[in-house]
C-alpha cells in the first residue's frame, strides 16, 4: 500500500549557530509508524504551497515557539517569545488552503494554536497569567528541583466531548495527557469546535466538524505510547492516504 507524503513545515532556529532548520526526531517517527511518509519543507512562498499541495496527502504541523500576537489582533504583552513570522504566514496560509480544499490537517501544540489562529480565533498570551484559576501547562521543568522533565510525563487528564472525532478516536471521555505549552486557545476561530477540556477549562483539542480531518491537540501525542496518541496519527495518516487517491 503507498505510503501517503505528508508535508511537515520546518520550524527555523536562527540563533542556533550555524542557523538550523529541524524538527524532533519524535514527529517524524509518529507519522511513519502510523505509515506515512514525512516530506519536511522549508519556508515556500504562496505559489510553491499550491504547487505542493497535489503531491501530498496531509499537513501537519508541529509544535515550537510563540505566534506573533499581532495576528490575532493583539499587541504583545511581553509573553509571546521566540517570534518567527515566516513561519507564522507559511503555518497560516497552509492551514487556510487545508480548509478550502478540504485537505487532512492535524496541528499539535503550537500547530493546534496556529489553526486557531488561522481561522479567526485568540490566544492567551501566557496561560498562567491571563487566564483565571489556571493549573501549570508548562511543564518543561520540574520547577521544585529545576531538571527537565521527559516530553513524555503525563501532567493531566482532558475531558473529550461526545461525538467528536477526538471522541471517537479516543474512544473514551478522559485521558492522560502530557502537557509542554504556556499559550492557549482564549477565543476559538470560525469552523471549530472545542473537543477536549483541560481541568482548569482550557481548550485541549479542536477539529472542524464535517471535514476530512482537521485535528488539534495541545498536548503531544507523539511523545505517548498507547492506543489514543497512535490512533490520533493512524486516523490523520489514513485520510491522507484518501486524499492522495
Amino acid at each position: 500500500m503507498k505510503r501517503p507524503l505528508i508535508l511537515i513545515p520546518l520550524p527555523a532556529y536562527n540563533a542556533a549557530t550555524p542557523p538550523t532548520y529541524g524538527i524532533k526526531q519524535s514527529y517524524a517517527q509518529a507519522v511513519i509508524r502510523a505509515g506515512g511518509e514525512p516530506l519536511c519543507v522549508v519556508r515556500p512562498d504562496d505559489k510553491r504551497l499550491s504547487s505542493l499541495l497535489p503531491f501530498v496527502g496531509g499537513i501537519f504541523l508541529v509544535g515550537g515557539h510563540d505566534i506573533d500576537s499581532e495576528y490575532y489582533g493583539e499587541e504583545n504583552m511581553g509573553h509571546t517569545e521566540h517570534i518567527d513570522r515566516e513561519r507564522d504566514r507559511v503555518e497560516l496560509a497552509l492551514i487556510r488552503l487545508a480548509v478550502k480544499r478540504r485537505f487532512p490537517l492535524l496541528g499539535v501544540c503550537r500547530g493546534m494554536q496556529a489553526m486557531n489562529v488561522a481561522l479567526g480565533g485568540s490566544l492567551y498570551q501566557d496561560v498562567l497569567t491571563e487566564m483565571q484559576g489556571a493549573i501549570d501547562h508548562d511543564r518543561h521543568i520540574d520547577k521544585k528541583t529545576g531538571k527537565d522533565l521527559p516530553h513524555g510525563a503525563l501532567a493531566h487528564d482532558v475531558v473529550i466531548q461526545a461525538r467528536t472525532v477526538l471522541a471517537k478516536l479516543a474512544g473514551k471521555d478522559r485521558i492522560a495527557v502530557n502537557s509542554l505549552h504556556h499559550q492557549g486557545v482564549k477565543t476559538l476561530g470560525k469552523h471549530l469546535v472545542a473537543s477536549a477540556f483541560a481541568p482548569d477549562g482550557l481548550i485541549e483539542a479542536i477539529e472542524i466538524p464535517d471535514h476530512p480531518f482537521a485535528l488539534g491537540v495541545e498536548w503531544h501525542p507523539e511523545e505517548l505510547s498507547g492506543k489514543p496518541a497512535e490512533k490520533i496519527f493512524a486516523a490523520f495518516v489514513s485520510a491522507a492516504r484518501r486524499s492522495s487517491k
